[in-house]
């Protein structure tokens, strides 16, 4: 078990989420971060902030799917075709926890970099939907 110094013996967590998807053309990560954070050992990922979602993942002792959701808002129209033309379907997903300290600085004392990998798997569907 990894033991995070500055979440212990507090109410207060603060954590973002990384992820990063592989298709056959090209690698885009992203993170729940205000601003773009380059972790050593992985890359940089671009800060969407509230613009994204994580839904939760199911840990179970015994083997069995786990899936999740990942929900991205407030895209331009114009990069909808881009969307489209991107191999999505198929591609590999990495999801990682970066915990920060009360300075808002990354923790980076174990895991990748600092991040703690808590998905990985393959993209089956993916939907746009317009409002």
């Amino acid at each position: 078990m990894n033991v995070i110094a500055p979440v212990e013996n507090t109410s207060n967590i603060r954590y973002a989420d990384f992820v990063q998807v592989v298709t056959p053309t090209a690698t885009y990560r992203f993170a729940t971060t205000p601003t773009e954070l380059t972790i050593s050992g992985i890359g940089t990922f671009d800060g969407l902030g509230s613009l994204i979602g994580i839904g939760d993942v199911q840990r179970d002792i015994k083997s069995t799917a786990n899936q999740t959701s990942i929900t991205l808002v407030g895209i331009d129209t114009a990069l909808l075709g881009w969307v489209l033309g991107q191999e999505i379907k198929g591609s590999q997903i990495t999801m990682w926890k970066g915990f920060f300290d009360t300075d808002g600085n990354l923790i980076t004392g174990g895991g990748t970099g600092g991040l703690y990998q808590y998905f990985y798997g393959y993209i089956n569907t993916f939907t746009i939907s317009e409002q």
